[in-house]
């Protein structure tokens, strides 16, 4: 194997993990919280239900990119120079 077919294998898995940024203890708690936190407002039963809806998934997936450490919007601001590492 080369350089090139070993580097291609390592982002199969996970294609956007070369362009996610990583994020720090304090980020990756505040994620979690605040995803946790949407995503049970939420579940209390409201009239919108597409609404709510929404924010379950928003939370959900929030807390998902804390816990994982990653974030694609983060990495999209620092490629683009609006935030510092």
């Amino acid at each position: 194997m080369d350089e090139n077919s070993t580097a291609m294998t390592s982002t199969r898995h996970h294609p956007v993990a070369a362009r996610e940024e990583e994020l720090n203890p304090v980020q990756r708690a505040a994620y979690v919280t605040a995803g946790l936190i949407l995503a049970a407002a939420a579940a209390r039963p409201r009239p919108n239900w597409g609404l709510s809806l929404l924010a379950l998934g928003a939370g959900s997936l929030l807390a998902w990119h804390g816990a994982e450490g990653r974030c694609p919007v983060k990495g999209a601001l620092v490629r683009n120079g609006f935030m510092q590492s």
